[in-house]
């Protein structure tokens, strides 16, 4: 009676082969798009959202003020102050000594 159990049905025949050209699932499919285009479009993105970052955190306006007055030597306009306390802080922020990427993301 154990060995009735064990007993093996019938192999199914096994899948046909896949065609040698491939399938497309639909009528409209888009060009393949270059990975340094996808890169180069990123790195944009990201940079542009880092600069908006910049403009909004006052305590990193005392780096582009001190651009802004190189500027203003040369007759281009300047920017609005902000108020730096006895610590060197612009609302509780510590002031930036250089405008990197990772000053933005750390401020």
């Amino acid at each position: 009676t154990t060995a009735s159990a064990f007993t093996t049905a019938p192999v199914a025949p096994s899948a046909p082969p896949m065609p040698a050209t491939p399938i497309q699932s639909s009528t409209h499919s888009r060009p393949k798009t270059s990975h340094t285009t996808i890169e180069r479009r990123y790195r944009t993105n990201l940079n542009a959202r880092i600069q908006s970052l910049r403009q909004a955190v006052p305590a990193l306006h005392v780096v582009d003020r001190a651009a802004a007055t190189r500027r203003a030597s040369r007759g281009d306009a300047s920017d609005p102050q902000d108020h730096i306390d006895a610590r060197g802080f612009v609302d509780g922020v510590k002031i930036a000594r250089k405008c990197s990427k990772v000053s933005v993301l750390g401020k």
